[in-house]
């Protein structure tokens, strides 16, 4: 099957079909390009069963189409705008081509609909083509034997792509959902003209409204590696009413060693109600923050006052559902003095629960002086089978790890920390070599460092040097 053409008469069925694009473009497929090929000129169809079938049949000179050197999409703008019940959007492509040859270029489009597309001015040649190469097709979300709507260039160069699409929107409530996907491309940006007193939530964010709410506003929205856009437009009014309501789970890791405790709070956020733009953290000053860490974060800032210190995050869309911020710091700790664990406070947080999970180095003792709103978990009890089997350095390392569950932020945990003292145990083993002409000494030492035992003040009064006799009760000598 070739690739027919509409004109003012046919061809001969023995000559080849030729390409005659005419003023305008239509194809037979979505619905819209068939209602728009009744108000204008008919163009090109494409109906081969793949692209590369296609591009043999455009003429003598792509006898030899160039296999594996499609087009290339650089950067693409889309302006959009609210229009009934539909979002119209003019897109502009800016595409690259290396080499002269036929050359497809797929275009997966799903859930919007093509009204126009024009190349450098001219009607562009689309049609309805199954990708080739099975790899190709994955990567377009496409199954192989699909057809797919594809570009056909024979130009290098540069050139622009006119595309006019519309997508509908769907109601829910007061409510309007757009959702759709565009061509893939890195550098993609929309210029999104949204009316007074509406605002835009995008993937589930809502970005700043760049304009008061009683003004209409243009979004410029970031698209780029995004699947599926999509676009919910919601009535400002609605998001006033609604109060934000935050709570948050956070679980303290401190390592404790000689001179320093590394702190660390892993914080679980669960955001109901309008969307959380900002988040203001407060810790004592005596922990220095060395890094904070979230999906989305922007920026963040560390300001000290009156002992305490408040970090300011900002994220680059709006928080909703759940969120994950991890806090990473150090503490400094003097032997024998007593310190306090940071505890993370979170102002805007109606409720905030957390696990202290606290591990000491090996030779350090930590000595709980003072606990407060929290709660100390006993180590798990193992059954008498799994007890004779447990090794002594497990239930060392057991001892060194401590867990506490604090149902509120403003606990209060206080440790004393001593080292403990330890002994150096060595063995020296000299050896003397002497023959009739030469001598030699060897020297082996071998020396481990262990902890000091406890050693009992009580002594026996039953000494080799005597024992008491039982009939007269007089000390006397042992002999031999």
């Amino acid at each position: 099957m070739g690739c027919p053409t509409e004109g003012k008469g046919r061809q001969k069925a023995g000559r080849q079909n030729r390409l005659r694009p005419n003023t305008a473009s239509s194809m037979s497929r979505p619905t819209s390009l068939a209602r728009c090929s009744r108000r204008e000129p008919k163009r090109f169809c494409c109906r081969e069963k793949s692209s590369q079938n296609c591009l043999r049949r455009l003429g003598p000179t792509n006898a030899n189409p160039p296999i594996g050197k499609p087009i290339v999409i650089a950067q693409a703008e889309y302006e959009a705008h609210a229009e009934g019940g539909h979002l119209r959007i003019r897109g502009k492509l800016h595409l690259r081509q290396k080499i002269d040859g036929w050359a497809s270029l797929p275009l997966p489009l799903r859930g919007i609909a093509v009204e126009k597309a024009t190349l450098n001015g001219q009607p562009a040649r689309l049609g309805w083509l199954a990708v080739d190469e099975p790899a190709r097709a994955a990567k377009l979300g496409q199954d192989a034997r699909e057809a797919v709507l594809q570009l056909l260039h024979d130009r290098a160069g540069t050139a622009v792509l006119e595309l006019e699409l519309s997508a509908e929107l769907i109601r829910a409530g007061s409510d309007r959902t757009a959702l759709f996907s565009l061509p893939p491309c890195p550098s993609t940006r929309m210029r999104l003209l949204v009316p007074a007193g509406q605002r835009v939530v995008l993937a589930g964010g809502a970005p700043a409204r760049p304009a008061p709410d009683d003004r209409p506003a243009t979004y410029e929205l970031d698209l780029g590696g995004l699947d599926r856009v999509s676009l919910l437009f919601r009535p400002i009014r609605q998001q006033q009413r609604a109060e934000t309501l935050l709570f948050a789970r956070t679980r303290y890791d401190l390592d404790v060693a000689p001179g320093e405790v590394r702190w660390q709070a892993e914080t679980t956020l669960q955001v109901f109600g309008k969307p959380l733009e900002n988040l203001t953290a407060e810790l004592p000053a005596g922990v220095e923050i060395v890094s904070v860490e979230s999906p989305g974060l922007a920026s963040w800032r560390r300001e000290t006052a009156a002992g305490e210190q408040c970090v300011q995050l900002s994220f680059r869309q709006s928080l909703a559902d759940a969120h994950k911020v991890v806090f990473r710091g150090l503490l400094g700790v003097t032997d024998e003095q007593p310190w306090h664990v940071p505890a993370l406070r979170l102002p805007a947080a109606s409720g905030h629960v957390g696990r202290i999970v606290i591990r000491s180095a090996k030779g350090l003792r930590l000595h709980l002086r003072e606990a407060g709103r929290v709660r100390q978990l006993a180590p798990p009890q193992s059954t008498p089978r799994r007890r004779r089997l447990r090794s002594s350095s497990e239930t060392i390392e057991a001892a060194r790890v401590q867990t506490f569950h604090a149902w509120s932020d403003d606990f209060r945990l206080t440790f004393v920390t001593t080292t403990k003292p330890r002994e150096i145990h060595a063995a020296v083993s000299t050896i003397l070599d002497v023959t009739a002409k030469t001598s030699g000494l060897s020297l082996l030492t071998d020396s481990s460092e262990l902890p000091k035992p406890v050693r009992s003040a009580v002594r026996s009064r039953c000494r080799a040097a005597g024992r008491l006799d039982g009939r007269t009760g007089a000390r006397r000598r042992p002999t031999g």
